[in-house]
């Protein structure tokens, strides 16, 4: 990994692997799941998937060594976020005189 400045990823030349260099997240959860992330606040959600569970690990990947589990992270931005968004986005009524 290399060290980069915030205003790269801002500019969206690289992707973050995480939500926060300043925080871990810890799971006690430790059942097979997936997570959604708000890219905005950081809300993280739990979920469960047949589908994504049954997904073949390219052979590429497994040349960088063995494989123990599998993880996906479904990134976006949740509801409470985008009515904010479009809150702030909806022009203000006039006061009448």
């Amino acid at each position: 990994m290399v060290k980069v400045e915030s205003n790269e990823v801002e500019r969206r030349l690289i992707a973050s692997l995480s939500i926060s260099r300043d925080r871990v997240r810890f799971d006690a959860n430790l059942d097979q799941h997936h997570h959604y992330v708000c890219v905005r606040c950081g809300l993280t959600k739990d979920f469960k998937s047949e589908g994504l569970n049954a997904l073949r690990i390219p052979e590429a990947v497994k040349e960088f060594g063995s494989i123990i589990t599998t993880h996906i992270e479904v990134r976006g931005i949740c509801d409470s976020c985008a009515e904010q968004q479009a809150d702030n986005s909806v022009p203000k009524n006039p006061k009448e005189p």
